[in-house]
């Protein structure tokens, strides 16, 4: 499940629209609640029944090469060009670092990889990742 969120000017006009997905950490599944907020100060988040072991992945606005958006966590692969001309396909998680999604430092073009799961359903491929390195 996606949740929005709007930004809104002073008229209450939605000038911006954040996209987060939400993983439950105590199911291990994507948590679905028709209502969800966050505490704007303390950061917590609750379902306005109970305050839920959640995780927050941000949608980054952009999809891949198969047109499938592009959250903070997902795993992608992408090609590489080395100065010997060699293009490698290379593993790694989206974060959001220095005020931009990347993977892990790396600058380029998401939407140019392919996503292949994301840190909480496949942490196998975290760990394959962290292996590399």
């Amino acid at each position: 499940m996606n949740i929005m969120f709007f930004i809104c000017n002073k008229e209450g006009r939605a000038v911006r629209k954040i996209k987060f997905r939400v993983w439950d950490l105590d199911n291990k599944e994507w948590y679905h609640s028709p209502q969800l907020v966050i505490r704007p100060y303390s950061g917590s988040v609750t379902d306005g029944a109970t305050t839920p072991n959640v995780v927050l992945s941000q949608c980054t606005g952009i999809k891949d090469k198969n047109g499938k958006e592009i959250y903070e966590g997902d795993i992608i692969e992408y090609k590489t060009v080395y100065e010997w001309d060699k293009k490698l396909i290379k593993r790694a998680e989206v974060v959001f670092e220095n005020g931009m999604f990347s993977p892990a430092g790396v600058i380029m073009d998401l939407s140019r990889s392919k996503i292949i799961g994301n840190i909480h359903e496949n942490p196998e491929l975290l760990e394959e990742i962290n292996a590399q390195q």
